[in-house]
């Protein structure tokens, strides 16, 4: 068992893989497989490392689903540091072993250096992703999520982070995309201000279509606050067409430009975008000038420039004609803390 694709497919078990660092994407497996063999770089890395989460289950008994959540450390070139994963596949065929033996003392998940446990936000969501793979019903949080958007009221403060979540895992089930386009156009601007947050980093899970990518647009409250504007931000990361370059263009002249939370919310969930040059360069300028000061600057820029997509972007924007004097100070403060 020299994988751990190996591991679970011996095991005759149906399963899927997700990534956990930035938003919730889930992983080809074949490309997975070419990842564990050190063959192309992690495609969602994250702080240097690999985070994802393995649901895995047996088609006899989906109920007994497992979900392993890993974290391996990735090399310079963002490829799998081998030797973490033979260690983790060891720590876990030894903790199998012992419990089937009934043995008190076997190991357990929170003794393996190479797992973690993700914040409530990602627990819920991976969770409700979970249930929609297998066919399980939604959970008990769901059904006053779908009670609030048919009457949207300030009993939203007594919902859910999981009727949230599972609710955004199900946009295409029933009527739901429309129920929320519906809630959302309706609702008072101090109520939509104050549920917004609530909704919206949910939202950055999903592929969302164009209907409800357009009214997420189209919400003029989300400018009004650098909170509501990044959360607008997420929830349009996995959307098609133009809806999220045009808000990170509108954020990148914004007056919450050189918020370090705009910035992390395009460096961690809305990367995809930076592929053009244009916005690459426009996103490094504001990032110079981050209320953060230097330290903010390395620490994003050093984080997506393990991106295997946006980092040859961002290294051909350095070198830009167009650049300003600020880029290419911190720019040259950056590579000394480097080197």
């Amino acid at each position: 068992m020299h994988t751990l694709i190996n591991l679970i497919e011996q095991s005759g078990a149906q399963y899927r893989i997700y990534d956990m660092g930035r938003a919730i994407r889930k992983i080809d497996r074949d490309l997975f497989k070419k990842f564990e063999a050190a063959e192309v770089p992690y495609p969602y890395p994250f702080q240097g490392h690999a985070w994802f989460a393995v649901l895995f289950w047996s088609p006899q008994a989906k109920q007994e689903h497992q979900i392993w959540f890993v974290k391996f450390p990735l090399d310079e070139q963002g490829l799998l540091k081998q030797a973490c994963r033979d260690d983790f596949i060891k720590r876990t065929i030894d903790e199998i072993a012992q419990r089937q033996s009934q043995d008190q003392s076997a190991p357990t998940e929170s003794d393996n250096p190479w797992g973690f446990t993700p914040h409530q936000d990602k627990m819920a969501a991976i969770h409700a992703k979970s249930s929609v793979a297998m066919g399980f019903a939604a959970s008990q949080f769901y059904e006053p999520v779908l009670s609030f958007l048919q009457h949207p009221d300030d009993q939203w403060q007594s919902l859910g982070i999981q009727g949230i979540a599972d609710f955004c895992a199900r946009l295409d089930e029933n009527d739901n995309e429309a129920l929320v386009i519906n809630a959302l156009g309706k609702m008072p601007s101090e109520l939509l201000i104050a549920f917004l947050p609530h909704l919206l980093p949910h939202l950055e899970n999903e592929s969302i279509s164009h209907r409800l990518a357009e009214a997420i647009l189209g919400i003029s409250e989300i400018r009004e606050s650098v909170q509501l504007l990044s959360a607008g931000i997420r929830a349009l990361s996995q959307s098609s067409g133009s809806y999220l370059h045009t808000l990170i263009s509108e954020a990148l002249t914004s007056p919450h430009q050189n918020s370090v939370e705009v910035l992390v919310s395009i460096s961690g969930r809305a990367w995809d975008a930076l592929e053009d040059p244009q916005l690459a360069l426009q996103f490094l300028e504001a990032l110079a000038r981050n209320d953060a000061g230097q330290q903010g600057f390395n620490h994003i820029l050093r984080d997506i420039l393990y991106l295997p997509k946006i980092g040859p972007v961002i290294r051909e924007a350095f070198r830009s004609e167009e650049r300003s004097d600020s880029l290419i100070s911190v720019l040259g403060e950056f590579l000394k803390d480097v080197h």
